[in-house]
C-alpha cells in the first residue's frame, strides 16, 4: 500500500512526501501526460470526508518518467506520481485514496483506486526528525499499462 506517515499534525504537510511508483511492461514514452493520479481523503471506513476536512496541497499529479526507466534489455518502464505538500486540516483518523486515471480516451477513465494505511492526525503527536526519514514509496505493478 501507499505508505504516508502513520501520524501527522493538523495543518502540517505530510512528511516524507507521498510518492507512488508505477511499473509497466509496455512503453510509456510520450504517454506520461495521459496518466494522472488524484488524492482524496476518506475516513477509516473509506467514506469521503466532510468539506471542512478536505486536504490541501498538490492533490493531482501527472506521471513523470523515472530516471533510467526503459524497457531495453528486459527492463520495465517506470513512472512516478509525486505529492510534495499534502495537508490534512483537522484531527482524526483518515486514509488517502489515490485514483489513477487514463486520459488517453475521449473521457478520462479511472483505471485503479488505492488506499493508504490509516493516518492519525493529532496535535499531540511527536513528529520524527526529517533527517531520519526517507521518501515513502508504493510500487504499483500493472502489466497492461
Amino acid at each position: 500500500m501507499i505508505q504516508p506517515p502513520n501520524a501527522a499534525r493538523p495543518a502540517v504537510a505530510l512528511f516524507p512526501p507521498v510518492t507512488v511508483c508505477y511499473v509497466s511492461e509496455t512503453s510509456l514514452q510520450d504517454e506520461y501526460s495521459m496518466y494522472w493520479m488524484v488524492v482524496t481523503l476518506v475516513d477509516v471506513n473509506g467514506v469521503d470526508v466532510e468539506p471542512k476536512d478536505l486536504p490541501s496541497g498538490e492533490l493531482a499529479a501527472s506521471a513523470r518518467p523515472m530516471p533510467g526507466s526503459s524497457n531495453n534489455q528486459g527492463r520495465r518502464h517506470q513512472a512516478y506520481f509525486y505529492f510534495p505538500n499534502i495537508v490534512i486540516p483537522t484531527e482524526g483518523c483518515y486514509k488517502l485514496r489515490m485514483s489513477l486515471y487514463d486520459q488517453g480516451t475521449q473521457d478520462a477513465v479511472a483505471i485503479d483506486i488505492l488506499h493508504s494505511h490509516e493516518i492519525t492526525v493529532n496535535n499531540q503527536i511527536d513528529l520524527p526528525q526529517p533527517s531520519k526519514l526517507s521518501p515513502l514509496r508504493y510500487t504499483y505493478d500493472h502489466a497492461n499499462f
